[in-house]
């Protein structure tokens, strides 16, 4: 018998590949949508829950459960919060008690020049 064969005779299983950590809200969802949850370790749960705020302690099956639950609640409140504010509104875009455009104000701020009520107020 050759040194170093391992002497055992049998051939080993193939090394399962470990789950990709996510990294963002997107992909906790997509792995939860896709019951791939059971697949990270415990540790990646935990830093997960530690992250939320959530409870820590039980089982792996318990943590599962408890990621895949709060995804589902942060699913649900997101489909339940109010659309994002639009910029256009019913005066065609202007700004309430201002003669420029909501997109032009903006443009304005973003390029660092004062408005002229900033001007007027002293700063």
């Amino acid at each position: 018998q050759a040194v170093g064969s391992g002497g055992g005779g049998g051939e080993r299983a193939p090394k399962r590949l470990k789950a990709s950590v996510p990294t963002s809200a997107a992909q906790w969802s997509q792995m939860q949508a896709a019951g791939r949850l059971a697949e990270l370790s415990a540790t990646v749960l935990k830093e997960y829950l530690r992250a939320e705020g959530l409870t820590l302690g039980g089982k792996k099956d318990d943590l599962v459960a408890r990621v895949s639950g709060h995804i589902q609640e942060r699913a649900l409140q997101d489909l339940n919060a109010p659309p994002p504010l639009a910029l256009t509104g019913p005066a065609g875009g202007r700004v309430a008690g201002c003669r420029k455009t909501l997109p032009h104000v903006l443009e304005r701020r973003a390029s660092g020049v004062p408005s002229s009520n900033y001007l007027r107020r002293g700063g």
